[in-house]
């Protein structure tokens, strides 16, 4: 299966908070077996970490926060198609 991870950052490289921003917020397409390899193999590729609890939805969704040093970020994991809907 094909994931769009929306990663938002919430704090910066020295650990300050990031203020709402257009740039603050990055996308990433990724191939995996299902919802949970696909925030693993991110997370893992990113050399961080999950902390706290994985919110977990139907229809392979996931809401995960992680952290990389001092840098701390929301990830949203949802399924994405290739296929365009024709009228």
């Amino acid at each position: 299966m094909r994931f769009r991870i929306e990663q938002t950052y919430l704090t910066d490289d020295e650990g300050v908070v990031v203020p709402p921003s257009s740039d603050r917020v990055r996308f990433h397409v990724l191939d995996a077996p299902n919802v949970d390899d696909a925030l693993t193999t991110f997370v893992q590729a990113d050399h961080g970490e999950v902390v706290g609890d994985v919110a977990r939805f139907p229809g392979f969704q996931l809401v995960a926060t992680a952290k990389r040093r001092k840098v701390v970020y929301t990830l949203h994991v949802d399924p994405v198609t290739e296929q365009f809907v024709r009228e």
